[in-house]
C-alpha cells in the first residue's frame, strides 16, 4: 500500500502545481516547486528546470528559493556543470538589480562550484571578479549606507581569489571603514588574520612569503628557515606581523611534537584566540 501510495503522490505532484501555476502564475511558490521535480525527472513532458524558475521570477524576480532550487539542478550530480553554475551566477550580476539580492547569487554559485570541485578556481577567474567589482560598486552606490560592506566584499573577494595586491589596495582605500564582518560571513574568516596575509602577500617579500607557505606543507623545518629569512629587512607593519604569527605557530607545532611543553599565553594582539 505504501509503495503505491508514493507512487500515485510522485506522478500527483508535477500535475498539481502545474494547475496551481496556471491558477496563479504571478506567485512564484507552485513554479518554484517544480524545479526539483523537473530537475528529477518527475515532470515528464511539462518543463525543464529552466523554464519552471523562469516562471518563478517572472512572477517575482527576487523570491530566492528559485534560485537556489535552480542552482541545485545545475550542479554536476543533477546533470549540470561548474561551467552552468557559473554562467548563472553571471547572468544574475548583469540582471543590475541592485534593489534585490540577485546579483548576489554570483556569490553563491562560486560557492557552489567550490564545494563540487573542491578548489577555488572559479573565484581565480578574472572575468568573475571584475564581474564581482561591478556588484560590489552597483551595491555600493544603491545602497550608500552600506557602501564600505559592499566594497569590502570585493576586497574580500580579491584576497580568496589570490589577488593580494588588489585587496591590498582595496583595504587601504576603505581605511578604518573595512568591514571585519564580511569575512566572517562569506569565507568564514577572521579579519584580523586576513589582513596581515594580505598585506604580507602584497609586500615587496610576498615571494620569499609564499615560497614559505608552500613548503609548511612539505618541510616545516625549511618553512621556519623560509619564513625567517623572509622577516628579515621586512618594515611593513601587517606584513611583519603574519610572518610572526607564522614562526610562532610553526613552533609551537614543532615543540609538541617533540613533546615539549608550549607556552599558550596569547600576546597583545590575541590574534589566533
Amino acid at each position: 500500500y505504501t509503495g503505491w501510495y508514493t507512487l500515485s503522490l510522485h506522478d500527483a505532484l508535477p500535475i498539481c502545481f502545474t494547475e496551481a501555476w496556471k491558477l496563479h502564475p504571478a506567485y512564484p511558490e507552485a513554479a518554484t516547486a517544480m524545479i526539483p521535480l523537473a530537475m528529477a525527472g518527475a515532470a515528464g513532458n511539462l518543463g525543464t528546470p529552466r523554464l519552471w524558475f523562469d516562471r518563478a521570477v517572472s512572477a517575482q524576480l527576487d523570491y530566492l528559493p528559485a534560485y537556489a532550487a535552480y542552482r541545485k539542478a545545475l550542479q554536476p550530480h543533477w546533470g549540470g556543470s561548474a561551467d552552468a553554475l557559473y554562467a548563472f551566477g553571471l547572468e544574475c550580476v548583469r540582471t543590475r538589480r541592485f534593489d534585490t539580492d540577485v546579483p548576489l547569487e554570483l556569490v553563491q554559485a562560486l560557492r557552489d562550484i567550490e564545494i563540487v570541485t573542491g578548489a577555488r578556481t572559479y573565484w581565480r577567474k578574472t572575468d568573475a571578479y571584475l564581474a564581482m567589482k561591478a556588484l560590489c560598486e552597483g551595491y555600493a552606490k544603491s545602497r550608500p549606507g552600506d557602501a564600505a560592506w559592499y566594497r569590502t566584499l570585493c576586497a574580500a573577494v580579491a584576497w580568496y581569489g589570490g589577488n593580494y595586491p588588489e585587496a591590498r589596495r582595496l583595504l587601504n582605500a576603505l581605511g578604518n571603514k573595512a568591514q571585519a564582518g564580511v569575512f566572517a560571513r562569506y569565507f568564514d574568516a577572521r579579519y584580523e588574520r586576513v589582513r596581515p596575509e594580505i598585506y604580507a602577500l602584497s609586500s615587496p617579500a610576498a615571494k620569499k612569503i609564499a615560497l614559505a607557505r608552500d613548503l609548511e606543507a612539505r618541510n616545516q623545518a625549511e618553512a621556519l628557515k623560509a619564513y625567517e629569512a623572509a622577516l628579515t629587512g621586512l618594515t611593513d607593519t601587517q606584513a611583519k606581523l603574519y610572518v610572526q604569527q607564522r614562526l610562532r605557530e610553526l613552533r609551537a607545532q614543532a615543540r609538541l611534537a617533540a613533546g615539549e611543553w608550549v607556552n599558550i599565553t596569547p600576546d597583545a594582539t590575541f590574534i589566533g584566540w
